[in-house]
């Protein structure tokens, strides 16, 4: 029994020694958060720029300043002898929508996102002793990019703060960038960062996804299309027809839904309804009950995003909704046009939109997914959607038109064969006569 209780009192003790050793090597692991480096590859640290905006928007071209204050050094050294990033502490990421070179552009979910790294921040930077330098940075909206008529920029609230750690090369007395560490302190919503959260601020590579220094700074760019209700830009829903037995006065019904962009609804652009107007072919408002409007006397259409509207167009009106965010989607949908076959085009930003559906006689023809876009290069930028209905022929007492070529030759057929009968019968008397 005692040689029982040694024996476990020595299994107990190992055990705890080996845990302890355990714990050891695992606190001596370095933080995957932290890049290390040598003389010959010293640490790095960049900042990524994700401006964001809704699919269908144009790309600016924009500067956005970002600024790197020193917070502390270790004893003794100077503040001008303190390596700033930048001009002076200041560093600028560029976008042009001409040239994208390092600048990766992915959609999803109806955002388009524009991700560009800064150069590294103290790459060739000299430091005069070893030690800990400490950092903030910020993005300085007021110097950045200038919002222009219809835009909207909402700026990055982020903050870090970087660390770097300068050690001594024991051989050559070289001070390099042995570490950096990096924690939020406010997030690009403004909010609190969490400290105990340690990022990576190390530049990535452009062929890789999400493969960016974790020292984000995003941004939100929106704009809003179309200024009065005549500008091409506003989404239009237009109505033509054709044919030799089209009737230019009758009425057309349609079914329209549009959807704003979360972004924009998040940055408060987009409004509970809008008001939209019937025009004709002369840019007149011609809004009336017949086109879907609550009097006569109002003017205008009441849309409501989210919500189908259902109104009316004759041949040569359009419905124009002005001043709608880019990005906006819809659907259209013209209901059972009796005895045409309708056609649809459709302009996104002044681009003409293929794989549209194909219209059948008499029957809906829908399109959804269709965005108001900014405007395309070499166009005039308009969003559109022309029904053209084509009525060629007519149903008369259940016999349609394309068929009386045919009745006609039969019925000349019966003609001749009646005058036929009708000679042999006047020879036939006559020959009895005699």
């Amino acid at each position: 029994m005692k040689k029982t209780k040694i024996l476990l009192a020595m299994l107990l003790a190992l055990t705890l020694a080996l845990s302890a050793g355990l714990m050891t090597a695992f606190a001596d692991e370095p933080d995957p958060n932290i890049p290390f480096g040598t003389l010959s590859d010293p640490a790095q640290a960049a900042i990524t720029k994700i401006l964001q905006m809704p699919e269908g928007t144009n790309l600016p071209t924009a500067n956005f300043l970002f600024n790197v204050a020193s917070q502390s050094a270790p004893t003794g050294v100077a503040s001008q002898d303190i390596p700033m990033p930048g001009t002076a502490g200041v560093v600028t990421i560029s976008f042009d929508p001409s040239s994208l070179t390092n600048v990766t552009v992915n959609t999803a979910g109806g955002v388009t996102r524009y991700i560009k790294e800064s150069a590294s921040l103290f790459a060739g930077k000299s430091w005069p002793v070893p030690g800990e330098y400490v950092y903030t940075i910020t993005e300085d909206d007021s110097a950045s990019y200038t919002a222009g008529t219809n835009e909207t920029v909402i700026y990055s609230g982020a903050s870090y703060q970087l660390t770097v750690y300068v050690k001594q090369d024991s051989d050559s007395g070289t001070n390099y960038i042995f570490a950096i560490g990096m924690i939020s302190i406010t997030e690009d919503d403004g909010e609190p960062g969490d400290p105990a959260l340690k990022k990576d601020p190390t530049p990535g590579s452009i062929s890789l996804t999400n493969d960016y220094s974790q020292m984000i700074f995003t941004n939100s760019f929106m704009k809003v299309n179309g200024d009065s209700e005549t500008d091409v830009k506003n989404l239009s829903i237009e109505k033509l027809t054709d044919g030799d037995f089209r009737d230019v006065t009758e009425y057309f019904n349609f079914t329209l839904t549009i959807t704003l962009p979360p972004m924009a609804v998040a940055a408060g652009l987009g409004a509970a309804s809008y008001e939209a107007v019937v025009l004709d072919d002369q840019d007149d408002n011609v809004t009336v009950e017949l086109n879907g409007a609550a009097d006569d006397a109002d003017g205008f259409i009441t849309v409501v995003p989210g919500t189908p509207l259902n109104f009316s167009l004759k041949h040569g009106e359009r419905l124009v909704i002005p001043e709608l965010p880019i990005g906006t989607t819809y659907a259209i949908s013209e209901i059972s046009p009796t005895n045409y076959i309708p056609t649809l085009t459709v302009l996104s930003g002044g681009t003409a939109v293929s794989g549209l559906p194909a219209g059948a006689l008499s029957s809906t023809l829908t399109a959804s997914g269709l965005i108001v876009a900014d405007t395309a290069p070499t166009t005039n930028g308009a969003n559109s959607a022309l029904f053209t209905n084509l009525r060629n022929d007519i149903n008369i007492t259940g016999l349609n038109i394309n068929d009386l070529p045919f009745i006609g030759m039969i019925a000349l057929a019966l003609a001749a064969g009646l005058f036929l009968l009708a000679a042999k019968a006047r020879k036939a008397k006559k020959g009895y006569s005699c």
